[in-house]
């Protein structure tokens, strides 16, 4: 598939993304930001039924708890710093975009981790048109 961006022609396969998502676990080696707990991953409880294998059921059938801001990737829109809510699947009419992505590694600040504007800036830095 040949796309025109910005008067740039792209060559993509979409027949082999590349996934950046973190992967949401179960666990304090997921990512947790705001000090909050890590997700919960449980089987389904139907009175003496538990939805798992390892318990004797037929099918792992699972109850997920988490908090997208906290435990992994997501696509952000002003809805996170308005009083309305707002949907990004609403507002979004394009689906393709050019991305750079980057990897930034925290810098520890007391008890925290933080990626500060410094960090993006040096990793980003602006391009003159």
């Amino acid at each position: 598939m040949i796309t025109i961006l910005q008067d740039k022609n792209y060559t993509i396969d979409l027949s082999k993304p590349l996934d950046i998502s973190m992967p949401l676990r179960a666990s304090k080696t997921n990512a947790n930001a705001w000090y909050i707990e890590e997700p919960k991953i449980e089987p389904v409880v139907l009175g003496k039924w538990i939805a798992s294998v390892k318990k004797g059921a037929s099918v792992n059938f699972n109850n997920i708890a988490f908090n997208p801001h906290a435990h992994g990737t997501h696509t952000e829109c002003v809805g996170h710093i308005t009083e309305t809510f707002y949907s990004i699947n609403k507002c979004l009419k394009r689906f393709m975009f050019t991305a750079e992505v980057i990897t930034v590694a925290p810098e520890i600040k007391g008890d925290d981790r933080i990626i500060s504007k410094k960090q993006v800036q040096f990793l980003l830095p602006r391009k003159t048109p």
